[in-house]
């Protein structure tokens, strides 16, 4: 009766490790897509300003730090150059 037990419960938490990992994939598929360089830059002038960036719906209310962050050359603008090189990497499907 005790291996049925163990059995049983080997089997449960396999599954429910599953479930969460199948949990996990589908949120990461909720995430809205990385907005295009071009879709930032309103005014089509080939650089991002903060009024540009702060237009844009963020997950963060500290848009200027994340803003500051991009720009990394200080100039008060986020380039094309800048705003791609920022990108973080995209995750690897399995």
């Amino acid at each position: 009766m005790q291996k049925y037990i163990v059995v049983t419960s080997l089997l449960l938490s396999m599954l429910a490790g599953q479930a969460l990992a199948q949990n996990k994939d589908s949120q990461d598929e909720r995430k809205p897509p990385r907005p295009e360089f071009s879709s930032i830059d309103s005014n089509n002038d080939g650089i991002v300003e903060l009024s540009e960036f702060a237009a844009l719906p963020h997950p963060h209310d500290d848009y200027e730090t994340i803003f500051n962050h991009i720009d990394a050359n200080a100039d008060g603008v986020i380039s094309e150059q800048e705003f791609n090189d920022h990108k973080p990497p995209r995750k690897n499907k399995r």
